[in-house]
């Protein structure tokens, strides 16, 4: 993966994905959890967010799926 991301042609690839999910509002890195995150797969919003989020990282996954 690490050569991947250093390809002049994948690399340039993963960054354009990654730019564009910035560009919705998605953080790349972060803050990592200190404690577990209050549940709400219980909720009737789930299946919309747990969508939403899926199609927005479809080409992150796509290039990890090829890359990594």
């Amino acid at each position: 993966m690490r050569l991947a991301i250093d390809d002049d042609r994948t690399g340039a690839a993963l960054a354009k994905v990654l730019s564009g999910l910035r560009g919705k509002g998605w953080q790349v890195g972060g803050d990592q959890l200190k404690r577990t995150p209050k549940p709400w797969l219980h909720t009737a919003e789930t299946t919309q967010v747990v969508r939403k989020a899926w199609k927005a990282l479809g080409p992150l996954n796509d290039w990890l799926a090829t890359n990594a």
